[in-house]
């Protein structure tokens, strides 16, 4: 039996600012858009406490990516409530890809004091609601990962080694960025399905990019230290979004 833990939330709170009417597969906002109003403070210095990603290229030394992770599923039926259940017991990640990321993953699980914060709850259900306003559905299942892309003095770090891709979801956020410190490149890109460029954003801290996982590709370049005195890093929380119903 799964370990679930269950937040009810007033569905009067759940509305972002986002123009949905003419939506064109992808959005680059922030979390103002978001109605996200909160100290970030906790949610930044969070990052500090992330665990190597052991599966990013080829567990080199120094490691260039940690990560924590978290899955839950989002009800969204009832028209006064979004309920969300955490599940506890799921440390498994796979993606439906022909590359190696569909190759079971066991990650940490993300910390509770930063899954239930108001930040995060608010994020997961603001997102969430935006899905529902395009494909008008019920649930999903929602993988949110906490990423933290590092890099070294005359070391470029690649974030995704697989090249322009899809992740396997039905939609997705490539990128929440939370921290850019000492960190140059880090270009965001999206594609149509014949990877004809449609943008390319270097996204500051608190925008991001939410797309169609099925109808585009994206890409993110290397990045490489700004300054070679100091490590360089770059904090995101993406998230990879299915329809269950």
């Amino acid at each position: 039996m799964n370990n679930i833990k269950i937040i009810k939330i007033n569905k009067t709170h759940i509305k972002p600012n986002i123009y949905l009417n003419n939506f064109n597969n992808y959005i680059i906002s922030d979390i103002n858009s978001l109605n996200i109003k909160c100290n970030m403070n906790k949610i930044k210095k969070s990052f500090n406490m992330l665990e190597i990603d052991k599966y990013h290229n080829n567990n080199k030394s120094p490691p260039t990516r940690l990560r924590k992770y978290f899955n839950i599923d989002v009800d969204m039926k009832n028209n006064y409530e979004y309920i969300l259940k955490y599940n506890h017991d799921i440390n498994i990640f796979k993606q439906q890809v022909e590359d190696n990321r569909n190759i079971p993953r066991k990650f940490a699980l993300m910390d509770y004091k930063i899954l239930y914060s108001h930040f995060m709850i608010s994020y997961i259900c603001q997102i969430s609601s935006i899905v529902k306003n395009i494909e008008n559905v019920n649930r999903l299942n929602i993988s949110i990962h906490q990423v933290r892309q590092m890099c070294y003095p005359n070391i470029i770090s690649e974030n995704a080694p697989e090249g322009i891709h899809q992740d396997g979801a039905d939609y997705i956020v490539s990128a929440l960025v939370i921290n850019h410190n000492n960190v140059k490149g880090g270009i965001s890109k999206i594609y149509d399905l014949n990877k004809n460029i449609l943008e390319t954003i270097i996204l500051k801290e608190n925008k991001f990019i939410f797309q169609n996982d099925k109808t585009l590709y994206h890409y993110i370049t290397p990045i490489k230290c700004y300054d070679d005195n100091y490590l360089g890093f770059r904090d995101i929380i993406g998230l990879d979004i299915n329809i269950i119903d």
